[in-house]
């Protein structure tokens, strides 16, 4: 679908990855035979990140309009709306995002585990995975072999509906989950460095406080865990804070609904039956669950069957239920909604 993962000039999917689990996209690099390299991001055998964006004069009527312009995907002549003026100043890939790979992956503070392009060129991505012992602190449970490992997500965009950003995200490694985290803010600003004699010295250091930034937010979200790990729920709070938000169902009772909808409403709150079924299995019966009633699990229920469980996305391709996981994903979004309702319960 070509409004979900891009092609590259070569015709492959622009998407690289250090594991394939549900995606069946682009090139896959397995962990035992090397590393993704930033060269391996942007090349069009790649990730496909190594395109330019440019601003073309807007016309209309075969007439320019004076002071408004769109963005152009170079390589392949992708014009991207809406119009902008003239004062918008365009962020490529290559010069936004490689200094500050390079810098990540040279001082040794992470490693490239994917990157992509989306909608023709709108959007692309690089997610590197944190590196030290302050991640290694935080991503180790009671036991130490179920691990959360910690992932910044570089994201690019270039139809004018966000900025360049850098969000934070940990994955359970256990179950491959991706664990939304999203109670505040988690972008972190990366400021711009102009090409000076100190630039590369600038770049080093916004790597670490980049870093130093995302070892805070892993120090968070294991506080988090410590909190609800322990934390038993009955079935009315599980009821209310994971299945009436990620499985809920309809009202069939609704004054003035038509018969069709009606229907079309009992087959969904049909699924929903489905789904709370899987859910309630999943809490107990979960990779890597500890099999007691507790928050952390219900949450870690939530995020194995939003990631791989078909009830939540049978009518996907990979892109598409990629895009979905993507920070800001509507999956993502049910992922930190449940987080949210399970913290927010009194102790």
């Amino acid at each position: 679908m070509a409004h979900l993962i891009a092609k590259t000039t070569t015709g492959q999917d622009a998407f690289i990855g250090r594991r394939s689990a549900w995606h069946q996209l682009g090139t896959v690099v397995p962990p035992q035979s090397g590393i993704i390299t930033p060269d391996m991001v942007f090349s069009q055998n790649g990730g496909g990140l190594g395109y330019d964006v440019a601003l073309i004069q807007a016309m209309a009527n075969g007439k320019e309009v004076p002071g408004q312009f769109f963005r152009m995907r170079t390589d392949t002549g992708k014009v991207f709306g809406p119009s902008c003026s003239g004062d918008y100043v365009v962020a490529n890939n290559v010069p936004t995002m490689r200094p500050l790979l390079d810098a990540l992956v040279g001082e040794g503070l992470a490693v490239i585990e994917t990157a992509g392009v989306l909608r023709d060129g709108a959007d692309a991505w690089v997610a590197v995975r944190f590196k030290g012992a302050e991640f290694d602190k935080a991503g180790a449970d009671d036991a130490g072999d179920n691990r959360t490992e910690y992932y910044g997500v570089l994201m690019a965009n270039h139809d004018g509906r966000a900025k360049f950003r850098v969000l934070f995200t940990p994955i359970r490694i256990v179950c491959a989950n991706t664990q939304g985290f999203a109670l505040r803010d988690r972008r972190t600003t990366v400021r711009s460095i102009k090409h000076t004699k100190n630039a590369s010295s600038r770049i080093v250091q916004e790597a670490l406080n980049l870093w130093a930034d995302a070892a805070g937010h892993a120090a968070e979200f294991n506080a988090i865990r410590e909190m609800l790990a322990p934390r038993i729920l009955t079935p009315d709070q599980f009821k209310a804070s994971v299945l009436d938000t990620v499985a809920p169902y309809l009202d069939v009772n609704e004054p003035g609904i038509s018969d069709r909808a009606r229907k079309n409403r009992e087959t969904r709150n049909a699924d929903a039956d489905s789904r709370r079924t899987i859910l309630l299995d999943m809490w107990f019966n979960g990779t890597g669950m500890s099999g007691d009633p507790t928050a952390w699990d219900a949450y870690n229920a939530v995020t194995e069957a939003l990631d791989h469980n078909s009830a939540w996305h049978t009518q996907h391709n990979g892109s598409e239920f990629l895009e979905t996981l993507l920070p800001g994903g509507k999956l993502e979004t049910l992922k930190s909604e449940v987080l949210h309702n399970l913290i927010s319960l009194p102790a």
